[in-house]
């Protein structure tokens, strides 16, 4: 009792997991656009409208449905317009409303009323201050987006397969589990011929641009975690989540988050990032000030792109990006370069590229060492029953080999012994998916198969 009560503490104190896979008219000029970036989403250059225009939004969808009761568009609009400011509640009833103003939607309608009706009932939960009496909302959310995603798999950048993630993720968490990051919890639902795909991030990304999930320290942590290769997008995802945790906001692992780098930094880069980062900032907030004084200066006029569509953006100027420091991969100081030129000569290429490969392999070592203690971890954890804590540890290494089979495997094994029969369909079918000749995983998904979906 004790730990659920600091889970749905540490839910309360986030609600900024109330992510989005919303549908209105908004949604599909900005899909349309295909402006998706990692370091928007990341500083917060993402366009977030006034409490006025969805209040005006309300005010016209009501006019509209009064004329036409089966403009199911409208519907759409008033219910996400509720939802933005915050009126789940209302929100629901709206949807309810379109639903029994039809009795025959187009795939794309209903797919959209599953992704809305899903999302409200997700922020449902986390408004009521996620407690675990009311767990059924965020299930009921759930099942809804799995099945607007059986309808339309590709939507919305990939977002609701990131969001189905997310939900799963944070229903396990408040049943007391330890499951690892979100990334790892999410990533074997993408992973493709033993590789997580761009899709991934970019589902994650979409709960920023498109959704509620910029405050949220998980997912930006995530969006870092998946660009380890990368340290500048991972150090600013770093200092993102400093200033979300510095604000008050939690993890749902009860841990303070870092984003690890794959590649060391020196402290002239980490300043360059950490001036970067200031900037982008300073510029993300001045675009939301500039855009929020243009939406409220046209709504005073009587406009509202739900009656003027695109006119109702002429004249506007997009604030401009600013320009950031290039990042070195070089030591400075006062100007000078101090760069340490350890060959010379006509060689150098040939030495340094032999330096690489002797780099390589002591890594991989390193990285191999690591992943055996977990590896280990895992197997001790499992011998003493302790089947959640072995599964984060085989995350791990899933994360650093991916093409293996045998950690997906394992994992099923113990999402079995914890009947999560679902998940263990999942890692099953992905270690078979990596090598078709292993047995023991056929026979285990067949198992799971069948408790998950028991004969009538």
């Amino acid at each position: 009792m004790v730990i659920m009560r600091r889970i749905a503490v540490q839910l309360f104190l986030i609600p900024s997991l109330s992510i989005a896979c919303l549908w209105d008219s908004d949604t599909l000029s900005q899909e349309l656009s295909g402006k998706l970036d990692v370091g928007d989403a990341i500083t917060g250059r993402i366009a977030r409208y006034p409490d006025a225009y969805y209040k005006r939004r309300i005010e016209i969808a009501k006019t509209k449905i009064a004329a036409n009761p089966f403009d199911m568009e409208s519907y759409d609009n008033i219910a996400v317009a509720f939802d933005r400011l915050g009126n789940d509640d209302e929100a629901l009833q709206w949807i309810a409303a379109k639903r029994r103003a039809t009795h025959s939607m187009t795939k794309e309608e209903s797919y959209r009323t599953l992704a809305n009706e899903g999302t409200f009932w997700a922020h449902k939960f986390f408004a009521s201050g996620a407690k675990r009496d009311h767990l059924e909302w965020l299930k009921r959310g759930r099942d809804l987006i799995a099945e607007a995603i059986n309808l339309n798999p590709q939507s919305h950048f990939g977002r609701e397969r990131a969001q189905l993630g997310l939900m799963n993720w944070t229903i396990q968490r408040s049943k007391g589990s330890t499951e690892g990051y979100l990334h790892f919890a999410i990533g074997s639902d993408f992973v493709e011929d033993g590789n997580f795909p761009p899709e991934l991030q970019k589902g994650l990304v979409g709960l920023v641009a498109l959704g509620n999930a910029w405050e949220s320290v998980d997912v930006i942590h995530a969006i870092g975690s998946l660009s380890f290769r990368d340290a500048n997008i991972a150090e600013l995802a770093n200092f993102r989540v400093k200033e979300l945790e510095a604000e008050g906001r939690r993890s749902l692992t009860g841990q303070k988050l870092e984003v690890t780098v794959m590649f060391a930094l020196y402290d002239n880069q980490k300043r360059i990032i950490a001036d970067n980062f200031s900037t982008m900032r300073r510029s993300a907030e001045e675009y939301k000030s500039n855009l929020d004084q243009f939406v409220l200066e046209q709504l005073k006029a009587g406009k509202h792109p739900d009656l003027d569509g695109e006119a109702f953006w002429a004249g506007y100027v997009e604030t401009p990006r600013p320009e950031l420091k290039e990042l070195l991969w070089i030591e400075t100081q006062s100007g000078v370069v101090t760069v340490w030129v350890v060959f010379m000569i006509s060689g150098c290429a040939f030495a340094l590229g032999l330096i690489g490969w002797i780099l390589s392999r002591l890594m991989k070592t390193v990285v191999r060492a690591n992943t055996y203690k977990y590896c280990k971890y895992a197997k001790v954890r499992a011998v003493k029953g302790d089947y959640e804590g072995a599964k984060a540890d085989l995350s791990h290494v899933i994360l650093r080999y991916p093409k293996d089979a045998m950690p997906y495997f394992r994992r099923a094994e113990c999402s079995f012994k914890l009947g999560e029969y679902d998940l263990c369909v999942a890692d099953c079918e992905v270690a078979i998916k990596l090598n078709p000749s292993l047995d023991d995983a056929c026979t285990l998904l067949d198992r799971a198969r069948n408790l998950s979906n028991p004969p009538l």
